[in-house]
């Protein structure tokens, strides 16, 4: 128990506590550990058993390392518990709103067999809105907003992002509801609004009797002839019936007449003047509001010709959702919540399951997940519908850990509001873990300086006299205890003390310095050509101070580059790429853009695709062919296929010869590609070109060969999905883009090199030292064309046309103003969590740097939108770096900061010159010769390679040996005219690039796609790569889709179709893994369904050309077990099918010819 013994006794009252308690903890306060201790706790004091305790994440990654420590934990304490600790519920929120979803979802007609993506959701339903707007063009609100966006815009931000954002498949948006909600709002604002107007317009007009000055005065007759041309209309008032009649000539005409009214401030100074200001400020503010609730009333009309679009919409999505089974994290949430709400007994089943919950991270979550875990504390009595009040929860069954300084997953749908309020429901049940292990001392007083501002620990800070208030970026301690307006979506920020003995070690050290530094490059600093300037120059001057912190003793994975956003990133990689620092992304920008990469791309699109000229260009003009620009050209314009003999003739002597040899070569790379793995084709490239070698030389591009080790990941990715090499090319060039990110699965830990990610990808990180660079990179500027915005009193807010041009309409402004306060709200806390990734020191650059002007706008509470880092920290920055005229800064002395370093335009050619080592052709040699004569390879020792036994099987190498039997005779018998469909065999003989799997993937694409869109026109979605090999011949195309139409038609005309299509649940390309013994089967099966009596029906598709059913018994016996336990169905009720698509026919295998043969071990 030695851990327990060194908690603080912050941390020990958090792993005390019993009753229900809202835990925050800042960063680096050491929860993890506490949240593990507790657990222990419970199991030791109260006796609870490890599946007792409900444990809750919020990523899967903290999941692994919250079970790490907790079984660490109970193995040295309670080992009893340990080894039953395959019976613990630590899990992420997803994964148990999963489960409970699963217990439900028939009630709202979902199948419990469906998947979690948002991503294929958001694609499946962009594919349906821009057809769905194009026919509706007409709509007159449509019409509205498609003159000042463009189509696609209109459609996703109107249609596509609202709904997916909003609408739950338990729980739909009500639009008519939303709308009701704001007309009752317009009804009560615009009725005040009127009478404040009335009442401010009287004090205006009474100022000319109360007035006691000079009335001959210009200001005074200026005065007076405003007043004369401007009359006080009498009040007009509004009903709801005004609203439901539509009935506003009225209120149109008062407000041109509030409109029309103008009063100009006075510039005399007296008490009588100033009152008279102050009135004309509040009429104008007045004014404003009237002018948007009339532009609501008049946007009215076009709000009911859009309303039953945007439902019907809906209803589109949710049968998207219901068709392909598949949803969204947030509906499988929100589905929970609604199941544990309106199903008691599913929640008392629950409820038994866990004496105690334990939800780490809470701020990132929001008032769906919030209420879900009230109704698992319920009483155990409770059996009402809706969610319990605090009063009737369990008294010891909640601990929820978070730290609302780190809410900053709004765009996932986190709200800290709920977090926050959770301090109110549970008062005295609130614990402040308030001491930072984590990071330098001198940094924790930096913090407490920058975000709440404190007076910074510094032996010369104490003589500094401050003439106002410092100001902090978050509101702080201070102003909560002087009744400060406080949004409930804001951070407080507590003071936080640093871990004692490292505040020993740095009170003792005499050179400490400040931790926290900024270099600025600033704007619009002029360079001559050939410089690096803006980005450029600032993630110049980050390599070298890489380089340089290298130098000093770090290690390059000690260090992090933080960035607000992917759009610069490619930037900081070439930076680092041309000093050889090694680094690691999570996502790739510009993966095509520079070196090898691009080549075996392109090299690999040339085998997929023979006619496509850019990939040819590419190549020959590549170290693969190495022709000129001017050979490249000349070889192209002769529009000959690739590498033929005529496109040699033009080629002379050493081109020639090197154009011969890539002829030769590419022949034995498709051949090579078509018989091996992805892995192994783009290893052949990277090795017998050399680039392999070079990248080991020459150090300026060195890094090159990480890109190579990712396009390697990516290939071994697609080895495990099965692609084939145009499938794989496809995906690899969905990532050309310079503006693309490219994903990839880094352990980020344990990796080595510099670590390159944003801010929302380092939360839970620390590094030593972080610099946090493109500071003044802000949100993306939306103009007031965005359609809609969603308010959380009143949903949707459209920006209907406007009667009043200068003005928008009221819920709209409403909105976007909601929106606005609570994303500069969220770009604190980003900041603060960017800051609070560092151990030692911290670098803040900014490519643009200029002080704001009303900088102080910026704080929270502010005019102005802090939309960027730097905007956060920079009413912090200016008070502290401002000098007086003197050129003195008053506060420098106090500053949590260093001072600004200006970041100076950087000369390519110095730069590009720097070469340890001569890349030259003699230097290469010499060095060959040198390690010739060492004979390096006497003393080498051959290494034993461990082969991995692979796990996973596809079912399709059960028959790969018999299927190649029938393919050599289906050549054998490719003239025959008298097989069904004999077309098929004459194309794939005039067609060298066109084989039997192109044609049964399309035939396979035709069936798919005539089940899941049964009655509705589509045009079937198959893949360009497998026609490519037809070589553009339009009669041929037309041919087989012409064959797989008829192929489709009649099996959706056979008795097996039949059944299909009347089936209660059908799901096409289903996938799955089933386990047997130590191997994992994992494939597609082309159509599962089940009828009304209960059977499943298994069925696979056949192109062959002979019914040989016994080839595929294995096959089908792996389906079915499959299909048994993936659906929980005995295998006695699943028929497995085979139907073949030239002889129309279909086949039943017979339960007594499925067995899983022991062969599968062989593979």
């Amino acid at each position: 128990m030695a851990d327990i013994k060194q908690m603080l006794p912050e941390q020990q009252k958090a792993i005390d506590s019993i009753k229900n308690t809202v835990v925050a903890a800042g960063a680096g306060s050491g929860k993890t550990t506490v949240l593990s201790l507790r657990y222990l706790n419970l199991i030791k004091k109260y006796k609870y058993n490890v599946e007792q305790i409900l444990t809750l994440t919020f990523t899967k990654k903290a999941t692994v390392e919250m079970s790490s420590r907790i079984y660490n934990v109970l193995k040295n304490e309670a080992p009893e518990q340990a080894a039953n600790f395959y019976k613990a519920n630590i899990k992420t929120l997803d994964s148990y709103c999963n489960s409970v979803a699963k217990l439900g979802c028939r009630f709202y007609g979902i199948s419990p067999d469906f998947v979690q993506d948002d991503e294929t959701i958001k694609t499946q339903v962009k594919a349906k809105a821009l057809p769905f707007l194009l026919e509706h063009r007409d709509n007159e609100t449509l019409k509205e907003f498609i003159k000042v966006q463009d189509y696609e815009t209109v459609a996703d931000k109107l249609f596509v992002e609202p709904v997916l954002a909003h609408s739950k498949i338990a729980n739909p948006i009500d639009f008519r509801a939303d709308f009701k909600k704001q007309f009752a709002k317009i009804v009560q604002e615009w009725n005040k609004t009127v009478h404040k107007i009335s009442e401010i317009l009287s004090e205006i007009e009474r100022f000319e009797d109360e007035f006691s000055g000079n009335r001959e005065s210009k200001s005074f007759e200026a005065y007076i002839k405003e007043k004369n041309k401007n009359v006080s209309p009498e009040i007009v008032e509004i009903t709801d019936e005004n609203i439901e009649d539509q009935n506003f000539s009225l209120i149109k005409e008062y407000a041109e007449k509030i409109n029309g009214i103008n009063y100009s401030k006075p510039r005399v100074k007296s008490e009588e003047v100033d009152l008279l200001k102050e009135n004309i400020d509040l009429f104008r503010s007045a004014k404003s509001d009237l002018l948007s609730l009339a532009n609501y009333i008049y946007g009215i009309p076009y709000l009911e010709k859009i309303l039953p679009l945007l439902e019907e919409f809906q209803e589109i999505v949710m049968n998207v959702k219901r068709s392909s089974n598949c949803l969204t994290f947030a509906d499988v949430s929100n589905m929970a919540l609604q199941i544990l709400c309106d199903y008691p007994e599913i929640r008392a089943m629950e409820k038994e399951k866990y004496k105690a919950i334990m939800i780490d991270e809470f701020q990132d979550n929001n008032l769906d997940q919030r209420n879900m875990l009230f109704l698992l504390a319920e009483k155990k009595e409770r059996m009402e519908k809706g969610v319990p009040s605090v009063e009737e929860l369990e008294k010891e069954k909640l601990f929820f850990v978070g730290d609302e300084k780190q809410s900053i997953y709004r765009f996932r749908g986190a709200d800290v509001e709920v977090f926050n309020n959770l301090a109110k429901d549970f008062s005295d049940g609130t614990l402040q873990m308030y001491t930072n292990h984590r990071s330098n001392p001198k940094l924790i007083s930096a913090f407490n300086t920058i975000f709440g501002g404190d007076l910074y620990s510094d032996k010369n800070a104490k003589n500094v006299e401050f003439a106002v208030t410092p100001p902090s970026v978050f509101f702080n301690e201070r102003q909560q205890k002087n009744n400060y307006e406080i949004p409930p979506y804001e951070a407080i920020y507590h003071s936080v003390l640093p871990d004692e003995k490292k505040l020993e070690i740095e009170e003792k050290n005499e050179n400490s310095k400040r931790r926290v530094n900024l270099a600025f490059y600033e704007k619009n600093t002029e360079a001559p050509n050939g410089f690096f300037t803006g980005t450029f120059a600032e993630a110049e001057w980050v390599a070298q101070k890489i380089a340089e912190k290298h130098s000093e003793g770090y290690d390059f994975s000690d260090m992090a580059i933080l960035l607000r956003s992917y759009s610069k990133q490619a930037v900081f990689e070439r930076a680092f790429l041309r000093h050889g620092i090694p680094y690691n992304t999570e996502t790739l920008k510009g993966f095509f853009s520079d070196g090898p990469v691009s080549d075996i791309a392109a090299y690999l699109k040339l085998c997929a695709y023979s006619d496509d000229r850019m990939a040819y260009g590419k190549v020959l003009s590549s170290p693969f062919v190495n022709l000129t620009v001017t050979e490249t050209e000349a070889v192209l314009s002769l529009k000959q296929d690739v590498f033929s003999d005529e496109s040699a003739e033009i080629l002379q002597e050493d081109s020639l010869i090197r154009f011969k040899n890539a002829a030769k070569f590419y022949e034995e790379v498709k051949k090579f590609a078509k018989e091996n793995s992805l892995t192994k084709t783009v290893s052949k490239l990277w090795y017998e070109f050399g680039y392999r070698f070079e990248t080991m030389w020459n150090e300026t591009v060195k890094m090159y060969e990480k890109l190579y080790d990712l396009l390697f990941a990516l290939a071994r990715e697609g080895d495990e999905k099965n692609l084939n090499l145009a499938s794989f090319v496809d995906y690899l060039f969905e990532y050309e883009e310079e503006n693309s990110k490219l994903e990839i699965n880094v352990p980020v830990e344990k990796s080595e090199g510099v670590h390159i990610m944003t801010v929302h990808k380092s939360k839970g990180l620390e590094f030593k030292i972080v610099f946090i660079c493109d500071t003044q990179r802000g949100s993306v500027n939306e103009k007031s064309t965005v359609p809609v915005y969603y308010s959380s009193k009143f949903g949707f807010a459209l920006n209907t046309p406007a009667y009043f041009k200068d003005s928008k309409n009221y819920f709209y402004i409403l909105a976007k103003n909601e929106n606005e306060l609570k994303e500069c709200a969220e770009m604190r806390r980003l900041t603060y969590v960017a800051l609070t990734r560092a151990e030692d020191e911290i670098f803040i650059t900014n490519s643009s740097y200029e002080v704001p002007k009303d900088v102080e706008e910026y704080l929270p509470g502010g005019t102005k939108n802090a939309d960027s880092i730097y905007k956060v920290l920079a009413p912090v920055i200016d008070f502290y770096s401002k000098k007086d005229e003197s050129g003195n800064s008053n506060y420098q002395d106090a500053s949590p900061f260093s001072k600004i370093e200006i970041i100076e335009p950087f000369s390519q050619v110095e730069i590009f010159s720097e070469q340890k080592r001569p890349n030259t052709q003699k230097a290469k040699i010499d060095f060959v010769k040198a390690l010739s004569k060492q004979s390096p390879y006497e003393s080498s020792q051959i290494i034993k390679k461990d082969l991995v036994e692979k796990i996973y099987v596809s079912p399709s190498k059960l028959y790969e040996e018999a299927e190649k039997d029938e393919f050599k005779k289906s050549l054998e018998n490719k003239n025959r005219t008298d097989l069904p469909f004999a077309e098929i065999n004459e194309i794939i003989e005039r067609h060298k690039n066109f084989d039997f799997n192109n044609f049964g993937t399309i035939a396979h694409s035709y069936l798919e796609t005539a089940l899941k869109f049964y009655g509705q026109e589509i045009k079937v979605p198959y893949n360009n790569q497998d026609v490519s090999g037809l070589e553009n011949s339009t009669g041929d195309i037309k041919k087989v889709e012409k064959i797989c139409e008829q192929m489709t038609k009649e099996f959706l005309n056979s008795e097996l179709g039949k059944k299909a299509l009347s089936s209660i649940w059908r799901k096409e390309e289903f996938e799955f893994k089933s386990r047997f013994g130590e191997k994992i089967l994992s494939g597609i099966i082309d159509l599962v369904f089940k009828e009304k009596d209960g059977n499943f029906f298994v069925v696979d598709y056949k192109t062959n050309q002979e019914i040989r059913p016994e080839i595929y018994y294995s096959q089908l016996a792996c389906y079915r077990r499959a299909v048994s336990q993936m659906l929980s169905v005995p295998e006695e009720k699943i028929r497995t099918f085979l139907f073949y698509l030239r002889f129309g026919k279909e086949i039943e295998v017979l339960p007594e010819n499925l067995c899983l043969s022991e062969s599968i071990y062989e593979y």
